[in-house]
C-alpha cells in the first residue's frame, strides 16, 4: 500500500527529531473514482456524487506489520452491510486511508484489483482478511 507524501514527510521528521508526529486516534477508509497519487489528488466520492457516502472508521487487530482489520468495511457505511446505495455511484478505482472523517490528510491508498460500480441497491464490502496496512 503506497503512502502519501504527507505521511512520508511526517515520519521522516519524527524519526530525525525535527517534529513529533502524533498519530490519529481513528483512521478512516475512503473511496476514489479517479486514482490518487503520493501527493494527493484523485477524486474522492462525495455525498453529492454517491448518495449516503461517508468515510468508514477502521478498527485494527493486533500489532506489528502488516496490521489487519478487526472487522469488515462497508460502503454505504452503516457498519452492517444492511445499507445500500440509493442511486448509482461512480466507478470506484481505489481506496484510501485518511486521518479524519472529513477533510484531513490521505495517508495511504491502494488501487482496486477490479474497479467497482455500485448500482442502486448495491453495497461494497472489504472483508477484514483482505485489508492490511504495511510499509514496504
Amino acid at each position: 500500500m503506497p503512502i502519501s507524501d504527507f505521511l512520508k514527510t511526517a515520519l521522516v521528521n519524527h524519526v530525525t527529531g525535527a517534529t513529533t508526529y502524533t498519530p490519529p486516534t481513528t483512521l478512516y477508509a475512503g473511496l476514489f473514482s479517479s486514482m490518487p497519487a503520493a501527493n494527493g489528488g484523485g477524486t474522492e466520492l462525495t455525498i453529492a456524487t454517491a448518495g449516503k457516502y461517508t468515510r468508514f472508521a477502521l478498527a485494527w487487530a493486533g500489532m506489528g506489520s502488516p496490521r489487519s482489520l478487526s472487522g469488515n468495511v462497508y460502503f454505504p457505511s452503516l457498519g452492517t452491510g444492511s445499507d445500500t446505495a440509493p442511486s448509482p455511484w461512480p466507478t470506484v478505482v481505489a481506496v484510501g486511508i485518511f486521518d479524519a472523517l472529513s477533510s484531513g490528510h490521505m495517508l495511504a491508498w491502494e488501487p482496486l484489483t477490479t474497479p467497482r460500480r455500485l448500482n442502486t441497491g448495491d453495497f461494497l464490502q472489504f472483508t477484514s482478511f483482505n485489508v492490511s496496512f504495511a510499509i514496504a
